[in-house]
């Protein structure tokens, strides 16, 4: 009996190093991918995209701007992608395409829904 759960110990351990050692060579190129960007990040940090005024947003990057006026709905609401505005006076989408975190887009639409909002009411 104890020779027989040794062997079985001994196989298993084996089995088991080589199950470990496959595995990591597979996720090799996963780190090293992870490890490029956060590089990336700490050589660029991040930068504001959007500015939010009183009466206009301005888009930093692109240097347009577009009043709270023309906007008919804002859909931010995204893990993969940050959205896009829709335009009153066309069916155009003006989108905007940058890293925001989940918790400024809330923030940002929130602001922007109710400018839009109050704009409508007055």
């Amino acid at each position: 009996m104890y020779i027989f759960l040794l062997l079985l110990f001994v196989v298993v351990y084996v089995w088991g190093v080589w199950l470990v050692n496959y595995h990591l060579f597979i996720l090799y190129p996963a780190f090293a991918i992870f490890l490029i960007k956060v590089i990336r990040l700490k050589k660029h940090p991040e930068e504001p995209v959007l500015k939010l005024t009183d009466t206009e947003i301005h888009f930093l990057k692109t240097g347009k701007t577009i009043n709270y006026s023309e906007i008919e709905h804002i859909h931010l609401n995204s893990k993969w992608k940050n959205g896009f505005l829709t335009l009153k006076h066309s069916n155009k989408k003006q989108y905007i395409s940058a890293a925001i975190s989940m918790e400024d887009q809330k923030e940002i639409r929130d602001f922007v829904m109710k400018k839009i909002n109050h704009k409508n009411v007055c």
